[in-house]
């Protein structure tokens, strides 16, 4: 016999089988699928949102007439703060 040669449902219970299986395995896809989706979106909030407090902080610093050199130094700290939570 060769391997492979025999990759068809016979009866009516393997072909029963046959469909359960492969529903089960398009459900399982799907679910994966949507994790991974929700995953990369829940990524992107984190990175939007960093960035609305660090431009919402320049604007502040801007308002107040903080010198350039400063402003990009409390810039870069506070982005550091921010990534090592």
């Amino acid at each position: 016999m060769i391997s492979g040669a025999d990759n068809e449902p016979e009866t009516l219970n393997e072909l029963k089988f046959s469909c359960v299986v492969f529903g089960f395995g398009l459900i399982v896809i799907s679910v994966v699928i949507g994790m991974a989706g929700s995953m990369v979106e829940q990524i992107d909030l984190i990175g939007r949102k960093k960035t609305e407090q660090i431009e919402s902080l320049l604007v502040y610093l801007q308002y107040r007439k903080v010198p350039k050199d400063i402003r990009s130094e409390v810039r870069l700290h506070h982005s550091c703060m921010i990534d090592n939570r």
